[in-house]
């Protein structure tokens, strides 16, 4: 494994929509707390739809323990706007951008990613699945 960077200059930005209920969220945190990133990191969980903090206080609840910040987002737009609107606050160099229904599948996922994007000639990477969440049955 690569050495860890001088600072944490890396943010994974995980979105939470309120619309979606807690369930995708219990499922990223079981997948986060089960797989390591692999590199030292930022968590920002970027609330989408929540008004009142009321709403917020069981997945904080759940996220007692794990070092983290939040923002919260109205929800109106695709989720590209409460990704800019978490990139424009964000001081470090590279974010990781986690939609409401990811799920990590593997140790060292985070450093996978950031081996490759810190080469010069590399300006994006990423990892998707997204197909899977519009599914109500697992594909076999």
């Amino acid at each position: 494994m690569n050495a860890q960077p001088a600072s944490s200059n890396i943010t994974v930005v995980h979105l939470v929509r309120k619309r979606n209920g807690i369930e995708p969220f219990k499922q990223f945190l079981e997948s986060y707390l089960k797989y390591p990133a692999g590199i030292r990191h930022e968590l920002l969980i970027l609330y989408k739809g929540f008004t009142r903090s009321a709403e917020r206080a069981p997945y904080e609840a759940l996220l007692s323990g794990v070092r983290h910040s939040f923002l919260t987002v109205a929800d109106f737009g695709f989720d590209l706007r409460a990704y800019f609107v978490a990139a424009e606050r964000s001081a470090s160099e590279y974010l990781c951008f986690l939609n409401s229904f990811a799920v990590l599948m593997d140790k060292d996922w985070l450093h996978k990613l950031y081996r490759h994007i810190i080469k010069p000639e590399i300006g994006i990477v990423g990892a998707t699945g997204s197909w899977g969440s519009v599914c109500s049955e697992p594909v076999t």
